[in-house]
């Protein structure tokens, strides 16, 4: 299952790539909170405003769930190596 399989390792999250997908994930939240927004209010001034609000509450959360779930993920196995007993 997708879930069981392990994510590559912390050392693949650098300050550039966390910021990368910080910034290209808050694109597509925004466009998605001001349609649902505007759809049943039909203003758009208020809804700007609250994109532009969870913008700034989300991007940090959104970092920081990236960080904490680098260090919560196990370490990355060693490669396995399998030895005969007879070699031992």
């Amino acid at each position: 299952m997708a879930w069981t399989t392990p994510a590559p390792g912390s050392s693949a999250t650098s300050p550039d790539t966390l910021a990368v997908e910080t910034v290209g994930y808050q694109p597509l939240t925004g466009a998605r909170k001001i349609a649902l927004s505007y759809a049943p209010t039909g203003a758009l001034l208020p809804s700007l405003g609250f994109a532009a609000t969870a913008f700034a509450w989300d991007a940090p959360i959104y970092a920081a769930s990236e960080v904490a779930w680098d260090l919560y993920q196990p370490p990355p196995a060693a490669s396995a190596v399998l030895v005969h007993p007879d070699t031992m």
